[in-house]
């Protein structure tokens, strides 16, 4: 008992090491993220909060884009990954008297972008509200530059192409972006702290367990501790016992 004692006590700092790790790297995730989608601060934000707003969810958070394309989603929404969820368009739309000062966009919760859509489509590699059908319509999606380039000449009117590292260009027109943009990886972000999440939340229950287990393998090895203490009470008794007959026995004996 000693022995699975001693296991478990490593057992659960390892777990809880684990757990801190997980969970500082995730509040390190969140504080890059708030900043990328202007949670932190600014007049917006306080409009946000003192609409009750500061808290729904933003495109980016609910966005799910097929690994290697976060880039060229990246590049088309831009400020839109700031977007704030509301229920209906209707119910924010009476509140934009008070805003005086600011940038902020909304779109409709409740409904997932489904449609069927054309496999070479941007959008095929996306999953999110509806609202970014509209936002990504007619964004065709290839690997390379020379593919794009190739594929300008027969884009039809409102048709783009765009390349997995967010080279995007239309028939006249071509857009590239090389600066430190404040929303570069926040989709892969996400992506991060969402495994994160799952991450953190397994290391605590396991952490929890083996707490419960150690507790339990320490009130198991008190109530053997104590067993031994009145067994080794029994066995003086006996050895005084013993000693006492075997005195009487010699007494006899002479």
């Amino acid at each position: 008992l000693r022995e699975r004692e001693r296991e478990l006590v490593s057992a659960v700092d390892r777990a809880r090491q684990e757990l801190q790790v997980a969970q500082g790297r995730l509040m390190s995730l969140q504080a890059l993220q708030q900043a990328a989608l202007g949670l932190a601060q600014g007049q917006v934000s306080e409009w946000l909060t003192a609409n009750a707003l500061s808290e729904r969810p933003r495109l980016a958070q609910q966005l799910t884009v097929e690994p290697g394309w976060e880039r060229a989603v990246e590049t088309v929404l831009g400020s839109y990954l700031e977007a704030v969820s509301v229920d209906t368009l209707d119910s924010i739309a009476g509140k934009l008297e008070s805003l005086q000062v600011g940038t902020v966009t909304f779109f409709a919760d409740g409904t997932t972008s489904s449609q069927q859509v054309e496999p070479s489509l941007l959008l095929a590699r996306v999953q999110g509200p509806a609202a970014i059908s509209a936002m990504l319509t007619g964004i065709i999606a290839v690997d390379t530059l020379t593919e794009a380039l190739e594929k300008r000449h027969t884009l039809a009117p409102g048709e783009s192409v765009i390349t997995r590292d967010g080279v995007w260009i239309g028939r006249d027109w071509l857009r590239v972006s090389r600066d430190k943009d404040v929303h570069a990886g926040v989709i892969e972000r996400e992506k991060e702290m969402r495994e994160l999440r799952d991450t953190v939340a397994a290391a605590e229950e396991r952490l929890e367990a083996l707490q419960l287990e150690l507790t339990t393998a320490r009130e198991g090895l008190t109530e053997q501790e104590h067993r031994r203490d009145e067994l080794q009470a029994e066995v003086n008794q006996l050895h005084r016992a013993n000693s006492e007959l075997s005195a009487q026995i010699s007494s006899l004996k002479t």
